[in-house]
């Protein structure tokens, strides 16, 4: 038994950091002006930021040119995002400040931004930067770096213009895009600004825009828009520029392509944006809409897009959060919280789990297996960062694991045997943490999965990998459409015992390790290929099976040596038996298998030196080989 200790957070460092030197504008809001990066260690007992000092050397001239300081928190995120704000607005800061304020911090590297709104009377040339002088986490703790090299110069922006020498009423006569829902009728001029009209985008999200146009008759008008994601006042870019399609003899009627699915970039820049869109007349069949410039017979209008960064997640409850979770996962737990939408990972001590469901306030996982070696707390985390809750679990081992049954078990039986590599690894099964035969039990159910252990699994003579059902079960594998329904491969000292396997559109049950066993199952109704069949898998037994129905053979021993087959059951195996009163044949030429030409199924295929005993005869056509012992 091993258990991770959670460690009560203590403070390592801080130091501070210019993240983005890019020019920014006169009037432009919540710029990104220096980080302040904080590190902690340990996750029980967490310290808090409750304040930070900051002050505006390095700007040119702050009482002009910055209306407010905010200071935002994105965890453990270093992509700046503006949606958790720490403390309260600094209106018009020149010279030393303060924010006041309270924020957790989670465990590892923590990230601060102090942002300026610029102001609309802001003087292009100036530059605008700052300091962090100190922040007190229990005690005030001086950051390594307080002035990090560089600044942001306040630069003009107005992004082309357009225009039409010759015009009349064809254009775009109404824009709908999120909150913006502007009819602007029959075209109007060539240029409309509408940049008063505005709406809010979070990244990461999808809106959808509809453009409607006016074509003036039986003209053709193709339609294009353009927004400025990363905010440098033009739309040459890549993934700025979006084709709508194209519209032919309306007066409002929207384009072939609306509405078209907008997704905001991650690395779109937060704050307020132009999204251009503009109609153009095509006598030639070729979409030319351009966003700059003058083109005959064309409109273009522009609005304000207000990009929102992601919130990270945090998370409330963790339940359960205490008692045992097995090294091999399988322990649900089901995490409650806010901003969960599309998490990437979700880790328990540093282990990634399995993510059953995903919601933006709940989360429901399947430990997976690991070491279980980090720090005790769960971790979610998303495109905006992470939130992290400790919890208090003692991390345990066993050899019998579960599926589709008793204490947490797996879901699944291919995450049964990954996890059981995540926690085992290569280690042989005669040594590691705990030895002894690793057991996959497993419960009744139809499984739609194909089985397939890690070739990388190390497995003993004396301590097997074995694939069973669980005492009074009966599990049912359905590999319809799959190639296979178990498949060994070459690892060899495994057995499969218990399973009822049917459909493959190959062989059910295939290995071509040395060692292996395959007993007591049910095999029938392979679509391409044989119930169960050995590749040169040596030292094997085929014991108490019951094939039937397969469309090669029923068990089919293929340049396998020493292989012991007793007390199976085999029928109506070979696509070609038309009835009860019709029987395959199959023939051997020197040590492997091989057909004649007449009749190429059989029920049980035998090579030469195999040994078969106690064969129930149910319809059943054996065919050996010369030195073959067939014992009845």
């Amino acid at each position: 038994m091993y258990t991770v200790p959670a460690g009560a957070m203590t403070y390592v460092s801080s130091t501070t950091f210019h993240e983005n030197t890019f020019g920014v504008l006169a009037g432009a809001t919540k710029q990104e002006i220096i980080g302040v990066e904080v590190v902690v260690s340990g996750s029980t007992s967490p310290l808090s930021v409750t304040s930070m000092s900051f002050n505006t050397n390095g700007s040119t001239n702050a009482a002009t040119d910055i209306a407010n300081a905010k200071v935002y928190f994105t965890g453990n995120s270093n992509v700046f995002y503006n949606s958790y704000q720490f403390g309260s607005t600094v209106a018009n800061p020149n010279g030393a400040f303060v924010v006041n304020g309270s924020q957790t911090l989670n465990c590892g590297t923590n990230y601060f931004w102090l942002v300026y709104d610029i102001s609309t009377s802001g003087v292009a040339g100036d530059f605008v930067d700052a300091e962090c002088t100190s922040l007190t986490i229990g005690s005030v703790k001086v950051p390594t770096v307080t002035a990090p090299i560089g600044n942001r110069e306040i630069t003009p922006c107005s992004h082309c213009t357009v225009s039409a020498s010759t015009d009349d009423v064809s254009g775009v006569t109404h824009v709908i895009f999120n909150t913006i829902d502007n009819h602007s009728n029959d075209g109007g001029p060539a240029y409309s600004d509408y940049t008063a009209i505005s709406t809010d985008v979070t990244v990461g999200n999808s809106y959808n825009l509809t453009v409607k146009v006016n074509t003036a008759g039986a003209y053709r008008g193709d339609t294009k828009a353009w927004i400025d994601w990363n905010q440098d006042c033009d739309f040459d870019d890549a993934g700025e520029e979006f084709y709508l399609g194209q519209a032919t003899s309306v007066t409002d009627g929207a384009t072939s392509l609306s509405p078209l699915s907008i997704t905001i970039p991650l690395t779109a820049t937060t704050g307020t944006t132009i999204m251009r869109v503009r109609d153009t007349y095509n006598s030639a069949g070729v979409p030319q809409p351009l966003a700059c410039g003058n083109q005959n017979w064309s409109e273009a209008e522009d609005y304000t897009i207000n990009v929102i960064g992601l919130t990270p997640p945090a998370i409330t409850t963790v339940t359960p959060n205490t008692g045992t979770a097995y090294k091999d996962g399988g322990k649900d737990i089901t995490i409650v919280g806010t901003d969960f939408t599309g998490a990437t990972s979700v880790t328990l001590a540093g282990v990634p789990a399995h993510i059953i469901s995903n919601t933006a306030t709940q989360i429901v996982i399947e430990t997976a297996g690991g070491t279980y070696s980090g720090t005790n707390e769960i971790v979610v985390t998303t495109v905006a960062g992470s939130g992290s809750k400790a919890t208090t679990f003692t991390f345990e081992t066993r050899n019998i694991i579960p599926v589709g049954g008793g204490t947490d078990d797996h879901r699944f039986f291919q995450w049964a045997l990954d996890d059981l590599l995540g926690w085992y690894g290569t280690t042989s099964f005669d040594a590691g943490q705990l030895p002894g035969a690793k057991y996959i039990d497993v419960y009744a159910g139809t499984y739609t999965e194909v089985v397939t252990p890690n070739i990388t699994l190390a497995p003993s003579t004396t301590n097997n990998l074995v694939i069973q059902n669980h005492s009074g079960d009966a599990p049912v594998v359905n590999a319809t459409g799959k190639a296979n329904g178990v498949y060994i491969g070459a690892l060899n000292n495994v057995t499969v015992s218990g399973l009822a396997i049917y459909g493959a559109t190959n062989d059910n049950i295939y290995t071509e390790g040395d060692a292996n066993t395959v007993q007591f199952c049910k095999s029938y109704n392979s679509a391409g290929g044989s119930g169960i069949k050995l590749s040169a898998a040596h030292s094997s037994k085929v014991k108490n099976n019951l094939v039937y129905g397969n469309y090669n053979y029923g068990i089919h021993l293929a340049g396998s040596n020493t292989v012991e087959t007793d007390n199976n059951t085999a029928y109506d195996n070979g696509h070609s038996v038309a009835g009860s009163e019709t029987f395959s044949t199959y023939s051997f030429s020197g040590s492997v298998a091989t057909t004649d030409l007449t009749s190429v199924y059989a029920d049980i295929v035998v090579p030469i030196t195999q040994i078969i005993t106690e064969i129930e005869i149910l319809n059943v056509n054996i065919t050996h080989g010369t030195d073959s012992q067939i014992d009845m």
